[in-house]
């Protein structure tokens, strides 16, 4: 525990999946969300689904900070997804859907920008700055300026893959 500490961690989630236990990654990242009150919340992802699915459990968090930060231009969210026709989400839609015809991972992306731009729409002021990268980092992240939670993901035909999810504390590397 003591390297963790020295690396930045903070925290280890086995998972980043709601559980029975209360203190759980899904909980303290959503709390995060509600109780962030000044700086860029920056998102790093394949799809940003599970933050940008109109059912998701982050979407009314990130929805009341996009009405927040109408008023409080300090509250900035940015977020990059990969690009739908990249060659990366290619080979990751065969590993994930070989047998589909429509790519789940392509239509997840173009769900999320939607659903950027729908909140977006609803304000006077764009919330939610988004953009798009060519290559898959295999991995997401959420950050916020004194913390970032880390979460790996590798190409797997389930999903979730249930890999833990790391909270780095503000300066680590």
């Amino acid at each position: 525990f003591k390297d963790f500490s020295e690396g930045g961690i903070v925290r280890v989630y086995k998972d980043r999946e709601i559980s029975d236990n209360p203190e759980n990654a899904e909980v303290d990242l959503r709390r995060a969300f509600d109780n962030h009150v000044s700086g860029d919340i920056k998102l790093v992802g394949v799809s940003l689904r599970v933050f940008f699915n109109q059912t998701g459990p982050f979407f009314q968090s990130i929805h009341r900070l996009a009405s927040r930060s109408q008023v409080d231009s300090s509250i900035k969210i940015k977020a990059l997804v990969s690009h739908p026709s990249s060659h990366e989400v290619g080979c990751r839609a065969e590993m994930e859907t070989p047998n589909m015809k429509e790519k789940l991972i392509q239509s997840d992306i173009m769900i999320s920008v939607a659903n950027m731009q729908h909140i977006n729409e609803q304000f006077a002021q764009p919330s939610i700055e988004y953009g798009y990268y060519g290559s898959a980092p295999y991995c997401t992240l959420v950050i916020f300026p004194d913390r970032c939670f880390f979460s790996p993901n590798i190409l797997a035909k389930t999903a979730p893959v249930r890999l833990p999810m790391i909270v780095f504390r503000e300066g680590s590397h």
